[in-house]
């Protein structure tokens, strides 16, 4: 069974299915109280863009950043804008990863533009912190597949690997933004501005999924997205939406529908709100 939704939304399906992993007998780990850093090593336009993630997500945890020397001032300003500490260092010494709170670490992401550069920060980190959940970057698709054996399961992830389905889906259909493949089928997500008398028009979310096979992730009601979204919300003309469904679902819809939005909002350069 393979569930989407929001990394939030997600995380809280895990905790109430605890027992599921259990059986298999792998432990479960999550962000707590305890572990709740994540290290960044890397702070290239891939790192900054997962710094930013990170702490606008509703999970918002303690990030900490290992930049280069080389780093620039004005991308380390950046993501310190977000609230994340940085430290400049080399991520493969223990002393440096000692700085950045490994004993306190979740999870430590290497996202350099070097796939032996991120094993090596792999490497330490698990030295230090056997339990420590790794996510490493690399290029080859070889060589994520052989790091599941070392690291365990979802731990590399090939960029080629990753991008492939938006570029065949883009190739297929233009106007889609992401895509995912499970399996042999291929998922993708548009952005779509609600017209009158539109399939989705007067229209609860719910019979939308139903009807259509189309799951509407996001509403935006004058420029806002709608916090208390769920099956019953009744989509009106003008919404935006952001649906999923399958490439041929999409492709399959009234080109009425396809009235592209304005390009989304570009995420805030600004603190997150503080936790509690």
């Amino acid at each position: 069974m393979v569930f989407l939704g929001s990394i939030y939304a997600l995380e809280q399906l895990r905790l109430a299915n605890q027992f599921s992993r259990a059986a298999f007998g792998q432990k479960l780990q999550r962000p707590d109280k305890q572990f709740n850093t994540v290290i960044v090593c890397g702070l290239g336009r891939i790192g900054a863009r997962v710094v930013q993630m990170l702490r606008l997500s509703k999970l918002c945890p303690d990030v900490v950043v290992v930049c280069s020397e080389e780093t620039p001032e004005s991308a380390i300003d950046e993501v310190e804008r977000f609230g994340a500490r940085t430290i400049r260092g080399d991520a493969r010494d223990s002393a440096v990863l000692l700085e950045a709170g490994i004993e306190r670490a979740y999870s430590v992401a290497a996202m350099f533009s070097d796939d032996l550069r991120n094993v090596q920060i792999g490497l330490t980190a698990r030295n230090m912190r056997p339990d420590v959940h790794l996510v490493l970057r690399v290029f080859s698709d070889v060589l994520a597949e052989g790091l599941t054996t070392l690291f365990g399961s979802h731990a590399a992830f090939s960029t080629s690997a990753l991008a492939a389905p938006t570029l065949a889906s883009a190739a297929i259909m233009p106007g889609v933004e992401k895509s995912f493949d499970i399996g042999a089928q291929l998922f993708g997500s548009l952005e779509l501005v609600v017209q009158a008398n539109d399939i989705f028009a007067g229209r609860r979310i719910k019979e939308v999924r139903e009807t259509t096979r189309i799951l509407v992730i996001i509403v935006r009601r004058a420029g806002q997205s709608l916090s208390d979204l769920s099956l019953e919300t009744l989509v009106q003309p003008g919404d935006e939406l952001v649906v999923v469904a399958e490439l041929n679902v999409l492709a399959a819809l009234p080109k009425a529908a396809l009235t592209p939005t304005s390009s989304p909002p570009a995420l805030k350069a600004a603190a997150p709100t503080a936790k509690p």
